[in-house]
């Protein structure tokens, strides 16, 4: 009696070792979802998604790859990842490249590598900081005097210094005149609590503004009046000419403005 319980207790076959193939096909099946529902999830081929349930890890690219088709599995699943990480062979090819690399022979090649040091010192990387240290150094060795008559001579050569230099005596009557030129022309604040399209010419056909705005942008613009304004959006848009805001609602038409400023 005992040695027929003992056999029943027995299982009739083997118990199949989980691994990361069987882990993820179980949690396919659990879902009812398909093979190739779960590929056009996924936007990969079929094939690949066979052989990581058959654990046939030659049959893909490299165990990278395998881990991260993995986890996207478990992503669509929404399913934890962590268990099935813990299945998934140790990523090895990196270690047995770098052992092959350390049994290599070594070779002397001394050609080689005084080729290699000219090439070196071609490079601009290495011969950038000597040139700088080798000015620094002249510039450190060379008179002052030298350097105040080379400064002179390379302002009189140049047409725009020269002529910053003879307006030097003139600067009061120019910034008088830039004051009464500031003085003739119209100044304009436009804020928008909406996107709206804004352009401002002023009288001599210079654009000086053209751009569409966003909510809570701010601009300040002046020219020579009149100014021609064009608003994409009176309702979004708010115009300020001498501290005062300026009605758009009665040049308005389909939430379009345009008008002329002085």
């Amino acid at each position: 009696m005992n040695d027929k319980a003992e056999m029943s207790a027995i299982p009739s076959e083997p118990m199949v070792a989980m691994t990361a193939g069987n882990w993820l096909r179980e949690a396919r099946q659990n879902q009812g979802l398909h093979l190739d529902a779960l590929a056009a999830m996924l936007k990969v081929n079929p094939d690949k998604l066979q052989a990581l349930e058959a654990d046939r890890w030659q049959d893909l690219p490299d165990m990278t790859f395998a881990r991260a088709l993995a986890k996207a599995v478990c992503r669509a699943l929404k399913v934890d990842a962590v268990p099935l990480m813990t299945l998934l062979p140790e990523m090895v090819e990196l270690e047995l490249d770098v052992s092959r690399r350390l049994n290599q022979p070594f070779r002397e090649s001394g050609r080689h590598e005084v080729g290699f040091s000219l090439a070196a010192l071609l490079r601009p990387v290495v011969w950038g900081p000597a040139m700088l240290l080798i000015l620094a150094a002249l510039v450190y060795v060379t008179p002052a005097s030298w350097l105040q008559v080379g400064s002179k001579l390379a302002d009189a050569a140049d047409p725009a210094t020269a002529a910053v230099q003879a307006a030097e005596p003139l600067s009061a009557a120019s910034q008088a005149a830039q004051l009464q030129q500031l003085e003739g022309q119209l100044a304009l604040q436009v804020k928008t609590s909406g996107a709206s399209w804004i352009e401002i010419v002023d009288a001599r056909g210079q654009t000086l503004l053209s751009s569409l705005l966003q909510p809570g942008d701010m601009q300040r613009v002046s020219g020579q009046p009149p100014l021609k304004l064009l608003v994409g959006n009176v309702a979004a848009t708010e115009i300020t000419l001498r501290g005062s805001i300026v009605d758009l609602s009665t040049q308005a038409r389909d939430n379009v403005a345009r008008l002329e400023l002085n």
